[in-house]
């Protein structure tokens, strides 16, 4: 009895302690705006690392970039963003003391805003635990990387050489896409407006999520596979083949064939889901 009376005890008053942080940090909220700049002349890559906050991409109209921490939450809460060159390489990082506490805040709204300058870019890297990448402007790069485990990501227009996404839980949206992609997310879904691949093995692979892309026919022969144990669709005018089924796919429903002229070293699409539904119609 009495151990059962000090078990109850405890969990009363870890509750009574998550209730007081939880009071005290929606009682005691501050605004934070804190905003950073180094001239882009000669940087080629940026990097970007922010684990809690989202992330919002817009150019820039200087010849500078911009980072910038805007939002509400807990007076327990310290912001900083920090700009790190090495050479031709900008680190961009965005760091928040005292997470653990000020997480229990119910006001808690935080963005990091970066202005990328508005010449092509060599590499732009992504990376967050948590948050998403949102980009309502074009966005030019030869590569660009994201990488978060809930976060997603949802661009407006991408037009470089390859577009590389990992997400566990996260979405992927991407309105217009020109250029090879390799996008993977474990239970999210995956959507491209349209897009027109270049050269190369291009990828979308879900687990649970439904995939739905808009192809634009690319200028020289692509073979694409589709394949899902879900629904299987496309009104793509091409010529249509039948694949082998490996062990791991039999049973799957599967569509497979070729856009413009049959090649050896054509571009190649392989869209696959474990249980989710894929549509791939003609744009």
């Amino acid at each position: 009895m009495k151990k059962h009376m000090a078990w109850v005890s405890l969990v009363l008053l870890l509750l009574l302690s998550i209730a007081t942080i939880v009071g005290v940090n929606s009682l005691f909220t501050a605004d934070f705006n804190e905003s950073t700049s180094i001239e882009a002349q000669h940087i080629k890559d940026i990097t970007i690392s922010s684990d809690i906050t989202d992330i919002y991409l817009s150019l820039s109209s200087d010849h500078q970039v911009h980072a910038r921490i805007t939002g509400t939450a807990s007076k327990l809460s310290d912001y900083g963003v920090f700009l790190l060159p090495e050479d031709d390489h900008l680190h961009i990082r965005a760091v928040e003391k005292n997470a653990a506490v000020s997480s229990l805040s119910l006001n808690k709204s935080v963005r990091l805003q970066i202005d990328l300058p508005a010449d092509k870019l060599r590499n732009v890297t992504v990376q967050s635990k948590f948050g998403s990448v949102y980009a309502e402007q074009p966005l030019m790069a030869d590569t660009f990387k994201f990488k978060s485990n809930l976060g997603g990501m949802y661009l407006d227009s991408y037009t470089g050489q390859e577009l590389t996404a990992d997400s566990t839980l996260g979405n992927i949206q991407i309105m217009r896409l020109e250029g090879n992609a390799s996008l993977t997310t474990g239970s999210g879904h995956v959507t491209i407006a349209k897009w027109q691949p270049l050269t190369g093995h291009n990828r979308i692979l879900t687990n649970k999520g439904n995939i739905e892309v808009g192809l634009t026919p690319p200028s020289q022969a692509l073979f694409f596979h589709i394949y899902s144990n879900g629904i299987v669709r496309t009104d793509l005018d091409a010529s249509f083949t039948s694949v082998p089924a490996s062990f791991s796919r039999i049973g799957m429903n599967q569509i497979a064939g070729n856009l413009g002229e049959t090649a050896d070293h054509g571009a190649r699409l392989e869209i696959s889901s474990d249980t989710g539904k894929i549509v791939v119609n003609n744009k």
